[in-house]
């Protein structure tokens, strides 16, 4: 898929939401409705403004989780991500942290459907 198609130019703007620090991480207020609140209405800021995509993604949670990103982590992503698309209608996607990305696919890995042949 090309920007053309996806974002209707070829050139798109993309706005960054970052969230709040997600439960478990230090400095939470461990509130996941006003983190969504607070990333809706960074959406609605940035698509006022004119951006043609979103990013989003978890630098609130700094400092990192070195070995493993808790699965709650993954799920409050998955839920802020699921408020900011139902507040929009711009394409979007979820930015992991490098950490994250090294260890997400090991957190998510019970959470996969099995198949038997």
């Amino acid at each position: 898929m090309d920007c053309l198609s996806l974002f209707g130019t070829s050139k798109p703007i993309i706005g960054m939401v970052h969230l709040e620090p997600l439960p478990g991480a230090p400095g939470t207020t461990g509130n996941l409705a006003s983190i969504c609140a607070a990333a809706r209405r960074d959406t609605e800021l940035l698509a006022a403004g004119g951006v043609d995509g979103l990013m989003i993604e978890n630098y609130g949670d700094s400092p990192f989780y070195i070995d493993d990103v808790p699965k709650h982590t993954v799920a409050a992503m998955t839920r802020v991500g699921t408020a900011i698309k139902d507040a929009s209608s711009l394409p979007s996607a979820l930015l992991y942290s490098e950490t994250m990305l090294r260890w997400c696919c090991r957190s998510l890995q019970p959470l996969k459907p099995t198949t038997s042949a």
